[in-house]
């Protein structure tokens, strides 16, 4: 019996597809997407778009994407930015409006120019996200995790002495 259980778990495991986005400027990113299994009388999954911090990938996003679509029944992906290994690029130097105009590309391209997906970002794909938002990009709503703050990472962003200075 143990085994028939395990068979059938086995059968409806989710599953991460990887593609690569090309961009209208040639660009290509790393795409990856886990779509929940179908839920009779639900509605249509909403897409959940996730954003790396820096010296990360999608691939950080892996075990969440599978948690999102099964557990909370979302369409769910993240992309490599433009300078990862992952999304690699002739530039030395990417700028965060690059990044923000990649990330809205990336998703007109994958989910289409009328999607309006929620964003989970982390770390410096904070940042990334909000550009994004600011230069246009619709969104359902957007999550930061740990976000590196819009002023960037610079000494003193915060810290003791900025505690120190508001007490």
């Amino acid at each position: 019996m143990k085994s028939l259980v395990l068979a059938a778990s086995l059968a409806t495991a989710l599953q991460i597809t990887h593609k690569r986005v090309t961009l209208p400027s040639g660009q290509r990113l790393e795409w990856l997407t886990c779509i929940p299994a179908a839920r009779p009388f639900a509605p249509p999954p909403k897409d959940v778009v996730c954003v790396h911090g820096t010296f990360h990938g999608a691939w950080c996003w892996e075990p969440w994407l599978e948690r999102f679509a099964s557990e909370h029944g979302v369409k769910a992906h993240a992309l490599s930015l433009r300078g990862t290994s992952a999304s690699p690029c002739e530039e030395k130097a990417v700028k965060l409006s690059t990044h923000a105009r990649d990330l809205t590309e990336a998703i007109e391209a994958e989910l289409g120019a009328n999607a309006r997906p929620a964003l989970v970002a982390h770390s410096f794909g904070g940042p990334v996200a909000l550009d994004a938002v600011a230069t246009g990009l619709d969104v359902e709503a957007v999550a930061l995790l740990c976000s590196v703050p819009p002023s960037g990472n610079k000494p003193g962003t915060f810290g003791v002495d900025t505690l120190r200075r508001r007490s």
